[in-house]
């Protein structure tokens, strides 16, 4: 491990000291911890969507496709039933 020096002020160093208290470790771990914590969140945010990914991988498709999806749904929907 890398020695690190961090300047807290008394609000961030009472949290820091509590959170310690309630997990059972030394201050030390409980900021890895909550820098594990918080990477991890920041990770799960920053990978990319595969659903965003897939957008657009339908070539030609009509230009509203979006906007008329429920139309194009239910009138499918319908055709299927011989509703329409």
């Amino acid at each position: 491990m890398t020695r690190v020096q961090v300047y807290l002020d008394q609000t961030h160093l009472n949290i820091l000291d509590w959170m310690a208290v309630q997990a059972g470790v030394s201050r030390s771990q409980a900021l890895r911890q909550t820098i594990t914590t918080a990477g991890q969140k920041v990770a799960k945010k920053s990978k990319k969507n595969p659903l965003l990914q897939m957008a657009g991988f339908i070539k030609n498709a009509p230009s509203d496709l979006a906007s008329n999806v429920d139309e194009i749904y239910t009138s499918a929907y319908l055709k299927r039933k011989g509703l329409y």
